[in-house]
């Protein structure tokens, strides 16, 4: 093992002694960064790149309230209560550091340079390998040196020095591990930060060479840290790399590892995907990064393109308008301008191969959806009506690739991306990405292999799909599909696991995939079975019923979610559920009157054919106030008790941040209204499924004796989707044509892997209950029994039963 991989796997170890060094080193950067000196400029410049690369940092890093900064400060020494951007900058220093330090060991065993020579690139360039060789934001660390800061970094050199293990890199890719390792968890996952796993990156460059062969040039547009690059690199060493990043220290990786694994170092460029240059006739509009636009001649960019990353920033500054750089700061900007500029020299490129990021727009900082409105529109990926809408779901990935594939992709060239896999299934996103259609460049899906079953990012469970498309053809149907499973995560998280291995151990189901609707190419897609393809085709069509959500509480289930302990004079003794919701509550013992008070079904309690709540809910609306609740006063005049419980939470249910839109003017008027209610909330018979779930199943929620609340209906939560119904028979009915095994296998073709959302019953062919058809009556009768079934063997008798009458409705 190199020593890379052993320092990387060592890391996974909190209690890890190689983290002293690392801890200390961050420390010690964090505390210069928190008292700003010479080296301001610099860093200033770097807060402006991280914001355009995340947002603003302090909501992103701090949503929903997953981060504690003073609990991730902590191990460092440092108190982030003010912002987590300088322990960020202070981790993201350490990793620049090492980086380099492993880099010039490499070019140069044993080889010790001054730290300034090693953080300004001078003794890289003096090394002729083109990586290292450039200043960057680490610069920052020469404006302030002190005894201080060089003993951090001396700490990191022995560090590395101290490493078992061969010291020439067996597995570049480690770099990027490297990388990952250094952010903590929490700070990763709020900021996306999920890198492509080595396996899946050898496994889709080689199925794109299987179809694709020898490709001129191959371009991964936001390369990371490099393993879609390195992977070609191994799998067609004679094509021209090139790879992109708006993430510095993202470059510096690929750079690294690319010099590993002899490649060439300088093919890697420090840009922004969605700020490509854009030639206007014979002009070169470049953003200058500080809001402004420089423009550059045709001739300009031709000699700046001949001298490459060589280019001299003096040269540089001068062909874009711009005064001779005078410090750091200004040629750290000059060397973001050169790459730029080089970047819309790039010809076109034959495969385009990577992973884009998985940004929706809901999370894109005001500044960003501004910049990137005029992209949106002219690649038409939602109606101009859902653009203002801060809570639209459409992902940037879906925007970048229809971008590459526009200007940076051949006539007629390919791709081999990871997307979501919801891009493709969704009901209400995706829509228009589905027409398939860049610009005035048309492109289809050839092979689609959905993931979704498996999760291979660490860390994180989403639905990942490898897209394999082609350009300058429209989409056709069927789409030949494989659906990836099996006992495989703790292989695929494995450090050195290679595509041959993760293929011969996971399972491999084939698939086809067409739009959901036949009337609608644009529809989510189903992805079936092959062999249950046509069968399944009969089942789609449309219904009369409408499905709703389980009422939500806007994050305060710590107030509403209550427990009752016994009854007393009053109504009942009531103690609230208080860990749970996002906004904590005190826990409290009251006394209410049962007057509003359900049982409440949440997603766990309910199973196929089963329902058992676990505790109640306080729902203060009734089927006449639907969405507002019982105002203030009459509750004060009826149900005292409840009311005066409902003020003790006012300030935590003033805080809640679950109402938007017109949402917000409910919980303004009646602080203790909760959402999600409607006349239907209170219907007697419902036909409930999970909203969070991988697989597809339903049960009927009816009336029953409490024994402390009477006869009383049950109400779910927002984590189950329903039918209402009055009839106790229709719902029944229903349930039991949603419980066939044929209806469950095409829902879950075209659902959400993981989410099963209110709108997946629109798209089946359900006919109206008939009380007069006896084949109606006798698929109630069946849902019944199984309903009342005790053993799983009468479940199944009850699911064989139901699937033959399946075959008389839908012949």
């Amino acid at each position: 093992m190199d020593r890379i991989s052993f320092l990387v796997n060592s890391l996974r170890r909190e209690s890890s002694p190689h983290w002293a060094p690392i801890r200390r080193a961050v420390g010690v950067f964090c505390r210069h960064l928190d008292q700003p000196g010479p080296e301001r400029p610099l860093t200033a410049l770097w807060e402006q790149e991280l914001s355009a690369l995340y947002g603003d940092l302090g909501p992103v890093l701090c949503r929903n309230n997953r981060v504690d900064p003073d609990a991730l400060g902590r191990p460092y020494g440092v108190s982030c209560g003010g912002g987590l951007t300088h322990l960020l900058q202070g981790i993201l220093t350490a990793y620049g550091v090492i980086v380099r330090l492993l880099a010039l060991d490499f070019l140069a065993p044993g080889a010790r340079y001054p730290w300034r020579q090693l953080l300004d690139g001078s003794c890289f360039r003096r090394l002729g390998r083109g990586c290292c060789d450039e200043e960057d934001w680490c610069c920052w660390l020469l404006a302030r040196w002190d005894a201080e800061l060089s003993d951090a970094c001396t700490g990191l050199r022995g560090l590395l020095e101290g490493l078992p293990g061969s010291k020439a890199p067996e597995r570049p890719e480690a770099i990027q591990a490297l990388y990952q390792q250094l952010l903590p968890q929490p700070i990763r996952h709020a900021l996306g930060e999920f890198y492509t796993p080595p396996w899946m990156a050898e496994l889709m460059v080689e199925e794109a060479l299987r179809r694709w062969p020898s490709p001129r040039r191959v371009l991964d547009p936001t390369c990371g840290g490099g393993v879609f690059l390195l992977a070609a690199l191994r799998a067609a060493p004679g094509c021209d790399l090139t790879g992109l990043d708006i993430n510095a220290f993202a470059v510096l990786g690929a750079r690294t590892a690319l010099l590993f694994a002899g490649g060439n170092p300088r093919s890697v460029l420090h840009c922004d995907l969605l700020a490509l240059p854009q030639w206007e006739g014979n002009v070169l509009v470049v953003e200058d990064g500080a809001g402004g636009r420089l423009q550059l001649s045709r001739e300009a960019v031709d000699e700046v393109s001949r001298r490459g990353l060589d280019a001299p920033l003096e040269d540089v500054c001068r062909l874009c308008g711009l005064p001779p750089p005078e410090d750091t700061a200004d040629r750290v900007r000059a060397r973001m301008l050169l790459n730029r500029v080089l970047s819309a020299a790039l010809a076109p490129a034959n495969l385009l191969i990577g992973n884009f990021p998985w940004v929706s727009w809901e999370y894109l900082s005001p500044a960003e959806r501004q910049r990137a409105l005029p992209l949106w529109r002219r690649y038409g990926l939602f109606p101009h009506r859902k653009i203002e809408k801060s809570f639209a779901n459409e992902d940037i990935s879906a925007l970048m690739l229809c971008l590459c594939l526009d200007r940076l992709v051949i006539p007629g060239g390919a791709a081999a991306v990871v997307l979501r896999q919801a891009l493709f299934k969704s009901q209400r996103n995706g829509a228009s990405f589905r027409r398939f259609q860049a610009g005035d460049t048309p492109f289809c899906v050839v092979r689609l292999d959905d993931f979704s079953a498996l999760q291979p990012f660490r860390d994180v469970a989403v639905a990942a799909a490898a897209a394999y498309l082609e350009t300058g053809r429209p989409q056709r149907y069927d789409v030949p599909c494989f659906l990836w499973g099996g006992q495989v995560n703790r292989l695929m998280h494995r450090p050195g696991a290679t595509a041959a291995e993760v293929s011969a151990a996971a399972e491999r189901t084939q698939a086809l995939a067409r739009p959901s609707e036949a009337a609608d190419p644009c529809s989510g897609w189903i992805i079936v079975r092959a062999e249950e393809a046509d069968s399944l085709r009969g089942l789609l069509g449309s219904n009369p019923y409408r499905a709703r959500s389980g009422v939500f509480t806007g994050g305060a289930n710590g107030v509403y979610c209550l427990r009752i302990l016994g009854r007393s004079p009053g109504g009942v003794l009531v103690r609230n559920l208080s860990g749970q919701g996002k906004r904590q509550a005190a826990e409290v013992t009251a006394e209410i009157e049962p007057d509003h008070l359900y049982p409440l079904v949440r997603g766990s309690d309910l199973h196929q054919w089963s329902v058992r709540p676990s505790s109640y809910l306080l729902c203060p609306h009734t089927a006449q106030t639907r969405q507002m609740p019982v105002d203030g006063e009459t509750l004060r005049a009826r149900s005292p008790l409840t009311w005066a419980y409902l003020c003790r939470f006012r300030e935590v249910l003033d805080q809640r941040r679950g109402f938007a839109g017109w949402e917000k003017f409910i919980q303004q008027r009646q602080f203790h209204a909760i959402l999600r209610v409607g006349a239907y909330t209170f219907s007697p018979y419902k036909v409930a499924w999970r909203y969070i779930s991988k697989r597809f199943f339903c049960a009927v929620l009816s009336p029953w004796d409490d024994p402390y609340l009477g006869h009383t209906i049950p109400l779910p939560n927002e984590k189950l989707m329903y039918l209402p119904v009055e009839c106790e028979e229709e719902a029944y009915y229903l349930c039991g044509v949603l419980s066939f095994t044929a209806v469950r296998r095409c829902v879950e073709g075209y659902m959400n892997p993981t989410s099963i959302s209110a709108h997946v019953v629109e798209k089946l062919a359900i006919p109206p209950f008939d009380p007069a058809s006896p084949l109606h009556v006798e698929i109630a009768r069946q849902c019944r029994l199984g309903h009342l079934a005790s053993t799983e063997k009468e479940r199944l008798l009850v699911q064989q039963c139901l699937d033959q009458l399946a075959q008389a409705l839908y012949p």
